[in-house]
């Protein structure tokens, strides 16, 4: 099983990583069901956050719904990541009808165990995808931006928008080739400067 620790690891981590921004809710919850590790935008909309480390503040209740299922699903799911569907209350389904997730497990920090679970239907507030990348970005302490695969920008954290100076493309910061490498290999590294700060 893969590891998650810190929100950088999360958002390293292959299965999260693709969740971080995705329309349907998401959640990584401790395997005793007493809080959440991480979610993406939605899912934290769902429990009254807007970013995954204010949802990851608030702590359950076993007596709660949410909770006790994924108490529950800590206990029975398989080893190996190794994804099942399940019909649950309390996450976001319309009028408390239950909703369909894929749910899995997962190591999380120290070793301990998380359960993964997706939404494999619509459930909670519309987002756009500026919106949940923003809620993505805004939580985090360095500079950080993401582009749309042509090269336009989505969003940028407060810290990131003093280096872009106001360029909204990759193109206009000259790192269209870098872009171009980091969309063949998965990943591209380099240098900047803005004012004097590398």
């Amino acid at each position: 099983m893969s590891t998650v620790g810190s929100e950088r690891a999360v958002l390293r981590h292959p299965r999260l990583a693709s969740l971080a921004t995705a329309e349907r809710p998401a959640w990584l919850w401790s395997a005793d069901g007493s809080r959440i590790l991480w979610a993406n935008a939605v899912g934290a909309a769902i429990f009254g956050a807007k970013t995954s480390s204010a949802c990851a503040k608030r702590r359950f209740s076993v007596t709660e719904v949410p909770a006790a299922q994924v108490l529950r699903l800590g206990a029975t799911l398989p080893s190996g990541e190794q994804e099942r569907l399940e019909r649950l209350r309390g996450f976001g389904g319309n009028l408390g009808r239950a909703l369909t997730c894929t749910c899995s497990r997962l190591v999380a920090d120290r070793g301990t165990g998380a359960v993964l679970i997706v939404a494999a239907e619509p459930a909670g507030p519309e987002l756009t995808l500026a919106d949940r990348v923003a809620r993505l970005l805004d939580d985090n302490s360095e500079p950080a931006a993401v582009f749309m695969p042509d090269g336009r920008l989505v969003h940028a954290n407060a810290k990131a928008e003093h280096w872009l100076g106001g360029e909204g493309t990759l193109a206009a910061l000259g790192l269209d080739l870098l872009a171009t490498a980091a969309m063949q290999t998965e990943s591209a590294r380099t240098e900047a400067e803005c004012d004097g700060v590398a």
